[in-house]
């Protein structure tokens, strides 16, 4: 009876991870904001491989940034007060973000079409902008401490912690890197398809979502640790 408990806990578990996961990659798809432009306009103006590889440097430096994140927290979860606290630091970071982005405003700058060759150094130029963009956006750096610091103290009390932690953020930068590529290819439709309503629209939708999660994940913390 006890193993078949663990069985269904464990799934239960693991279901929690999935469903939070693909909930955040795909928030973070949508998410309108310099990195979102950037690609997207490298993308329809110079070209798909141009677009993919500042892509590939936004991902990696997503991921130096959650890993950095990651050491940082790991000895605080020890503490169960500190767990506690944290939770609720990283919720109010995705609450406020949430809020930011549905009030905020966009403006989709337009350029002119130029065709690009790319080369060695080509491409090493796209790689390093797009790890850059990361590197010069200080609310990246909140977002991601956040967002570790929240899912930390969350998953803390799961049976495999870091194989949990290591499912979730491998599904948000999987679903978010595949999604962009899919973006990447169709740019030329989108840039057709995208209104100043559409945008207005996307921002407000990504500001409810991150509102969300960072409720229903506080609403977890207090459930566990309180």
């Amino acid at each position: 009876m006890g193993e078949i408990f663990n069985r269904e806990r464990i799934s239960t578990m693991l279901r929690e991870v999935l469903i939070e996961g693909i909930v955040l990659g795909l928030t973070l798809t949508i998410m309108i904001g310099p990195v979102f432009f950037a690609h997207l306009q490298t993308s329809i103006y110079k070209g798909f491989w141009a677009g993919t590889y500042l892509l590939i440097g936004i991902v990696l430096n997503d991921i130096a940034l959650i890993y950095l994140s990651f050491l940082g927290t790991a000895q605080l979860l020890d503490n169960h007060n500190n767990r506690l606290i944290l939770g609720f630091i990283g919720g109010i970071v995705l609450i406020i973000f949430g809020v930011v982005s549905y009030l905020k405003k966009v403006r989709f700058r337009d350029m002119r079409p130029t065709e690009v060759s790319l080369n060695t150094s080509g491409i090493i130029k796209y790689l390093v902008k797009g790890f850059m963009l990361n590197v010069a956006n200080p609310f990246v750096w909140i977002f991601w401490i956040g967002v570790v610091a929240l899912v930390s103290s969350n998953f803390n009390q799961h049976g495999n912690y870091y194989r949990d932690i290591f499912i979730f953020f491998s599904i948000v930068m999987g679903i978010y890197t595949v999604l962009n590529l899919l973006k990447g290819i169709l740019a030329f439709r989108i840039k057709r398809l995208i209104k100043p309503r559409s945008i207005l629209f996307i921002n407000k939708l990504v500001g409810v979502l991150l509102v969300f999660f960072g409720l229903l994940l506080i609403i977890r913390v207090v459930v566990e640790y309180v």
